[in-house]
């Protein structure tokens, strides 16, 4: 056990001074994702209790009936409210034909207990960027991965996403705003609809273009749905609102 903890403490050490030394991790994505893997694995074989999940919050505000909500393309939360974890965006592959058609947000740190090598009828992939178009408002992003974390408020206790806006109604208050995103209506796999921080980041050390789960920026299209005041082939904006 003390062996144990000495390893924890080295690399829990280690990380904090060098994320002191260099505060931005512009230089070193390589090395960030090494660092975060090696925690996560630490994590898994030594337990979240000797090195526990990262935060942003050094005291977890406790509140009951706090409303809830998933930040994605981020991985800080709001101000005003705590992390509960931080993760992937993961979903069904683009190309299956059936499935789950939900983006979840899945832990840094999963957690066994039983399980076989056999082939499973049903996967869940990560979650690429799909913005290739130049004129794209995210188009840095494109074929990078999708962190996201999951967010508890302090004090509001409902919690929305408003499609086609970027401000939220009377009464309620904006976490933050985007873009939404979903699966391309050309593929097979099934999806959902997400908002994603206008802001957005990506996983260090993921800019390979895996194609599993996708996400691209959704358009409106004129039709039964009226145009104006919407406009055809625009990017549609979201809110995550609060109350």
């Amino acid at each position: 056990m003390k062996l144990t903890l000495y390893v924890a403490t080295i690399v829990l050490v280690g990380t904090t001074r060098a994320a002191a030394l260099n505060p931005n991790n512009a230089d070193c994505p390589a090395d960030r994702r090494f660092l975060h893997d090696l925690k996560s694995l630490l994590r898994i074989h030594l337990g979240e209790k000797i090195i526990p999940p990262e935060t942003d919050s050094s005291q977890w505000t406790r509140t009951v009936g706090g409303a809830t909500f998933t930040r994605w393309g981020k991985t800080t939360c709001p101000k005003g409210n705590d992390v509960v974890y931080k993760g992937y965006a993961g979903g069904s592959h683009y190309q299956a034909k059936g499935g789950p058609g939900t983006t979840l947000c899945l832990p840094e740190t999963p957690i066994y207990e039983k399980y076989t090598s056999e082939a499973s009828d049903s996967y869940i992939y990560g979650t690429e960027y799909e913005t290739d178009r130049e004129a794209s408002p995210l188009h840095r992003l494109d074929e990078d991965d999708v962190p996201c974390v999951v967010c508890q408020s302090h004090h509001k206790t409902s919690a929305i996403m408003v499609p086609a806006r970027n401000e939220c109604f009377a009464g309620w208050h904006l976490e933050y705003k985007g873009y939404l995103f979903g699966g391309s209506t050309a593929h097979t796999g099934s999806s959902d609809n997400v908002c994603v921080d206008s802001e957005a980041e990506v996983i260090p050390g993921g800019k390979t273009n895996t194609n599993g789960h996708l996400l691209y920026m959704i358009d409106a299209k004129c039709g039964a749905l009226p145009c104006p005041p919407y406009v055809d082939g625009w990017e549609l904006t979201c809110a995550l609102c609060t109350k």
